[in-house]
């Protein structure tokens, strides 16, 4: 079964960049470029993973976080935050206690993206 992802990111060249390699990759990928279209979009879709970006022009992802994890049918979404405006480890550890599965800062590459999106699924094959 075709797993879906949501991208909530106002960057369009790089909302685009993600669509193009996780489509490659056979996911299902939805998209949104506000906080509040995101959050809706996730509340009216079946969604296994969001790629949230934390900086927004009209919601602070952390908020976003918050709202989903206190929501019922959102709560066990899993989240991959991303940023490329903070760098501090206190803004890393401020996403984990909000309840962020993982984190990236921007720029990175693809592959590592992909890697983490596939733990986080259980979808990670291992050489053993």
């Amino acid at each position: 079964m075709t797993k879906t992802i949501a991208i909530i990111d106002d960057d369009l060249d790089f909302l685009e960049w993600l669509k193009i390699g996780l489509k490659m990759e056979e996911y299902n990928v939805i998209t949104a470029t506000t906080g509040k279209d995101g959050l809706n979009l996730v509340r009216d879709n079946k969604i296994d993973l969001i790629i949230l970006d934390i900086i927004l022009t009209d919601i602070n992802g952390f908020d976003i976080i918050k709202k989903l994890k206190a929501g019922i049918s959102t709560s066990k979404i899993p989240v991959i935050a991303v940023t490329g405006f903070y760098k501090e480890a206190e803004y890393v550890q401020k996403g984990y206690e909000t309840g962020v599965d993982d984190f990236l800062l921007k720029p990175f590459s693809y592959e590592l993206l992909s890697v983490k999106i596939k733990k986080i699924l259980g979808t990670l094959v291992t050489n053993e």
